[in-house]
């Protein structure tokens, strides 16, 4: 039952993001909201990782330091689909199409 309403929690949260996120690009630009909710997520990242026990074969600092490099992975990613559905209005991302 513990899972059950985690799960619940989780969906509840993840959803109300989302919405919010897409109200938030309506009024403002879809690059502006992408950069400055993951400027006001990054201290919660850092918050978490601080304080959290690690767990894993190699010391705490280099899986720390490996999330690190992912989570920067995952908003470059990010960034750049929501710049590509700027630039194309179609709304999904293009192949590059080379001469």
């Amino acid at each position: 039952m513990f899972a059950v309403g985690i799960a619940a929690l989780s969906a509840l949260v993840w959803g109300s993001a989302d919405f919010c996120g897409g109200k938030a690009t309506r009024r403002g630009g879809a690059l502006a909201v992408t950069v400055v909710s993951q400027i006001f997520g990054l201290p919660m990242l850092l918050v978490c990782v601080l304080l959290l026990p690690g767990y894993g074969a190699y010391d705490n600092i280099t899986w720390r330091v490996e999330g690190g490099t992912v989570t920067l992975g995952g908003i470059t990613g990010k960034a750049t689909l929501m710049v590509s559905r700027i630039k194309w209005k179609e709304g999904w991302p293009q192949p590059i199409r080379l001469p």
